[in-house]
């Protein structure tokens, strides 16, 4: 009789665990959400327009969640990311960077800017199945190729010197990397919310027992969204399209920490 008094006991515990964990979650889903129906407004805007609404919103504070810059939420115990999302996130990367790269073009910091483009542009246009290993595979290789051509580190070199120096690139960089971190926010929100309904489904139909539904909600919990450290929004802005290194099962990342686009 205890010990199935200890299991309802458990269950119950299991189950409130679970469903604060889903409000929590929604909660900062929620805000992810409209922050990003914010942003994909501001993109369409004349740029002068657009870096005026986007201090604005800087200004009204709209980027902090609980007291936290939602920029610098990070999930730990990062898996790696399946095919699918990590095809569809790298060329979202590559249209970033053809945006900030237009901006460096306007602005004639780069004389082979527009050959650059043109060449990043024809990666976003590539035909692949996500679904396929080994085509996604094959399209890490070819944004690895391009990274390492001359015209593209000229590009890291000018940007590396220019991003601080004008305040509109500046600004540009740290809208691209404050998109693309909200983004990737959602992202593992909705892939969360997905986790935690599978996981609470199963424990209502008994389809796991009590100790698995206890080891894969602490696992949950420890991959919960949160700040990363030592890093701030503006340092985020600076490794605009390149600031994750998201790993893929193959092995390597594709886009290495720290070196921007």
């Amino acid at each position: 009789m205890s010990n199935k008094k200890e299991d309802i006991d458990k269950y119950s515990a299991l189950k409130a665990s679970l469903e604060m964990m889903v409000s929590e979650n929604q909660e900062i889903h929620h805000h992810f959400s409209s922050l990003l129906e914010r942003l994909n407004t501001l993109e369409n805007l004349e740029d002068g327009e657009r870096r005026k609404q986007f201090l604005a919103m800087k200004e009204e504070g709209v980027f902090f969640f609980n007291g936290v810059d939602i920029r610098l939420l990070i999930k730990t115990n990062k898996k790696p990311l399946p095919p699918p999302l990590f095809f569809n996130r790298t060329r979202r990367r590559l249209k970033n960077t053809i945006m900030l790269l237009s901006s460096f073009i306007d602005k004639g910091r780069i004389p082979d800017g527009v050959d650059l483009k043109d060449e990043i542009e024809a990666l976003t246009f590539v035909v692949v199945d996500e679904n396929n290993h080994k085509a996604v595979a094959k399209f890490k290789d070819q944004v690895e190729s391009l990274r390492q051509t001359p015209r593209f580190l000229n590009y890291m070199t000018t940007k590396e010197k220019f991003i601080h120096k004008d305040s509109d690139l500046k600004t540009d960089a740290e809208f691209i990397a404050t998109k693309e971190n909200v983004e990737n926010g959602e992202e593992l929100c909705e892939a969360r919310d997905k986790e935690l309904a599978k996981l609470a489904t199963k424990l209502e139909k008994n389809e796991i027992t009590l100790e698995q539904a206890e080891i894969q909600t602490q696992t949950l919990a420890q991959e919960a969204i949160h700040p990363e450290e030592d890093l701030s929004a503006e340092d985020a802005a600076d490794e605009t399209g390149d600031s994750v290194s998201d790993s893929f099962p193959l092995g390597k990342d594709l886009l290495e920490e720290g070196k921007g686009t």
